[in-house]
């Protein structure tokens, strides 16, 4: 599946989800930043093998550096499920939705 990484997310009145990077900006969060902070953040007693570590952080390297991406399914999955760990329904919901979108 080919996605357009640069989507905005929006919630279900049509506005951007929005998120404040760490210098305190506040941004439209769009399906490449989720992806990829959700492949990349640790999530607390989850202790990953290394290779599944380089896994997670060579997905989100692939995602980061193309506005158009080319996902395999192994990989949608392991974007979902990450998403899942890392926020909340609202997201989660939208995200799965845009990957559904173009299977």
């Amino acid at each position: 599946m080919t996605i357009d990484t640069t989507q905005v997310l929006k919630n279900f009145d049509g506005e951007p989800l929005k998120d404040v990077n760490s210098q305190g900006k506040v941004y439209d969060v769009t399906l490449r930043t989720a992806l990829v902070n959700a492949l990349l953040h640790p999530q607390g007693a989850e202790k990953d093998a290394g290779t599944d570590k380089l896994v997670k952080y060579e997905l989100a390297k692939k995602i980061h550096q193309q506005e158009s991406v080319t996902l395999t399914e192994e990989e949608a999955i392991l974007c979902l499920s990450r998403v899942g760990l890392v926020y909340g329904a609202l997201a989660y919901g939208i995200i799965r939705d845009r990957l559904n979108e173009v299977e």
